[in-house]
């Protein structure tokens, strides 16, 4: 289901005047700037109640996703904090996290960006009926959509770039990059949603060989699919295929003991 026209001009005026620097900004090739501005317009209080919230978090993500800037600390910062906050709304967690992961990708963390895409693929399992039922707007298809149509959206993304980054046989990364430039079609000159795949031929890669990398990629894999590759409070890894504790609040973070 989808409905269209834009979202209206934020009342606050606060909120009006630093989205529309935001955008200036970004037609103008500033990505820093116009991060760091839809940034600072998504943490205003007003903006939770406009119907343009999702707008700004997917704009501030997408300069991230991109590669058009390396990100911030204030940036991954942010990721972060929306992805592990319950008051969010679901989708703009599960954008926080596959972002994460793209950025975590770009900078040759392997093992985090699994992580976080298994943490998204989960978040999004757990969207009950009336989540996905709620309309909000794309920016960059100009009408109203689902939250669920978003979801699986950003599911497959997550997806694919878990195939790209555990080196999948040729087949599997064929099938991935074919989905992804079927979506690019579908959405005509929308989103290029190709380029938030991340391939094997980047300069940093996050594999290099597929051959060499691949008994080690198993292994990480095999600890992330028993709950996780570390304890997000101490960073202990998991050792000997014994599962990490998922966190029974938030689902997200793991950990090695209630202490």
């Amino acid at each position: 289901k989808v409905e269209m026209g834009g979202p209206k001009r934020p009342r606050d005026r606060r909120l009006a005047a630093a989205y529309a620097t935001a955008l200036d900004h970004l037609a103008e090739d500033r990505f820093l700037e116009s991060a760091d501005k839809q940034l600072e317009a998504y943490e205003m209080p007003a903006a939770r109640e406009w119907e343009g919230y999702w707008s700004i978090w997917s704009a501030f993500t997408g300069i991230l996703r991109a590669g058009a800037i390396p990100p911030t600390d204030a940036h991954l910062r942010a990721l972060t904090r929306v992805g592990k906050d319950e008051q969010k709304p679901i989708h703009h967690r599960v954008l926080a996290l596959l972002t994460r992961g793209l950025v975590r990708w770009d900078a040759g963390d392997r093992f985090e960006a699994a992580h976080d895409y298994q943490s998204c693929l989960h978040l999004i399992d757990q969207a009950t009926a009336a989540e996905r039922a709620e309309l909000i707007f794309d920016q960059m298809e100009d009408k109203r959509v689902t939250v669920g149509s978003e979801l699986d959206k950003l599911g497959r993304l997550a997806k694919n770039n878990l195939v790209m980054l555990r080196g999948g046989t040729p087949e599997e990364v064929e099938a991935a990059m074919a989905a992804a430039a079927k979506e690019r079609m579908e959405n005509g000159d929308g989103h290029d949603s190709d380029v938030f795949m991340r391939n094997m031929g980047g300069n940093i890669g996050p594999l290099g060989d597929r051959a060499e990398n691949m008994a080690t990629l198993q292994e990480a894999m095999k600890r992330l699919a028993a709950g996780g590759d570390k304890c997000d409070a101490c960073g202990v890894p998991a050792l000997g295929g014994k599962p990490l504790k998922l966190c029974g609040r938030c689902k997200l973070a793991y950990f090695c003991s209630p202490e």
